[in-house]
């Protein structure tokens, strides 16, 4: 596997109407909620634009599409 400082970055966004999973998809794919506000707490919606970070790491000994993983 090659220098992991050499891979390139990549910024993805989620677009999509009211309670279609947005934030969902997000935490499936970095674990993380983003909604954190209060608000957002107590109704279950997302208010304010929230950031996550994941890594995705390609196991060449791997069959697709099982060869991508986030650990």
């Amino acid at each position: 596997m090659g220098d992991i400082s050499l891979q390139p970055e990549i910024n993805i966004g989620t677009l999509g109407h009211v309670d279609n999973g947005k934030s969902t998809i997000v935490q499936a794919l970095t674990g993380v909620w983003t909604a954190r506000h209060s608000e957002e707490l107590r109704r279950g919606i997302t208010i304010r634009i929230g950031y996550a970070d994941a890594s995705f790491y390609d196991c060449p000994s791997c069959e697709p599409p099982y060869n991508y993983s986030t650990s």
